[in-house]
């Protein structure tokens, strides 16, 4: 199986059997790794073991390079290093896969980077935020079946040459829980975050599968397999992802809306 199988949407990998077998995009260096940007994209809120890994939150500074960034998202696999928490309260740190080639996936993520793509062209410096949201379909994956995790973070890749939208204050219905501060400055950062900038929420709709990484040597894995077996029942070959001959651009991490708050 690999990167063009169209049947694979998002795919859930256990860090443990993503990193066993290291896959060719991956350089390890001691106890870290680095990839080769020209072949995947990597995503990880801490770079303590992805030391190359993009924030979720990407800062753009132009038209040319938010569309740099699309083409990357929607040509090139993308990983996402996310730690979910069991019930036992443990955190537990996974890998999210997701295939560009999926035409669903494709499809969602290519609306929402041409309805921003539209409006930089209209005025460059147009301010937006755009969340391409995978949290829902992630938290109901992980709320059923055998391991029952909760998120730590939420996950998602926010593209703005702003700043990235405040979950507290986006939803009025979270304001009961900081009574009563954020009944008085919810309203109005809502009001004015409404008329400086532009948001667009790419809520991900996809299927999502649990993935293991073929392993060669499996009495070596033994231990392993029999925990996860039920888990990752998908076997995906990493051998061969594309290649992708333009230069990532410098992924900056984007000016958060507390900081923004404090200002």
């Amino acid at each position: 199986m690999d990167y063009s199988n169209m049947s694979i949407e998002i795919g859930v990998f256990h860090i443990l059997n993503f990193l066993h077998k290291t896959p060719r995009f991956l350089t390890k260096v001691g106890k870290k790794f680095h990839h080769n940007a020209n072949e995947v994209n990597v995503f990880s809120e801490k770079r303590r073991r992805f030391v190359d890994a993009y924030s979720f939150n990407i800062s753009v500074g132009s038209l040319a390079e938010f569309q740099t960034i699309g083409r990357r998202l929607t040509n090139l696999p993308t990983y996402m290093i996310v730690k979910y928490e069991e019930r036992e309260g443990h955190p537990e740190t996974f890998v999210v896969y997701i295939n560009p080639s999926a035409p669903r996936i494709k499809q969602q993520l290519t609306e929402y980077l041409n309805q921003v793509e539209t409006i930089l062209h209209r005025n460059e410096t147009t301010r937006f935020a755009l969340d391409i949201d995978f949290s829902d379909i992630l938290k109901q994956y992980f709320s059923t079946g055998c391991c029952s995790c909760q998120p730590i973070l939420d996950c998602r890749i926010t593209i703005t040459n702003f700043t990235s939208r405040n979950k507290l204050f986006s939803h009025p219905a979270l304001w009961c829980l900081c009574l009563p501060v954020c009944l008085l400055i919810g309203p109005l950062h809502c009001a004015y975050r409404q008329a400086v900038c532009k948001d667009f929420a790419c809520k991900v709709d996809a299927e999502v599968q649990p993935l293991v990484i073929s392993q060669n040597n499996r009495a070596q894995n033994r231990n392993m397999e029999a925990q996860h077996q039920d888990f990752f029942p998908i076997s995906l070959s990493l051998e061969e992802p594309p290649l992708y001959s333009e230069p990532p651009p410098t992924y900056h991490q984007a000016i958060t809306s507390s900081e923004f708050l404090s200002s």
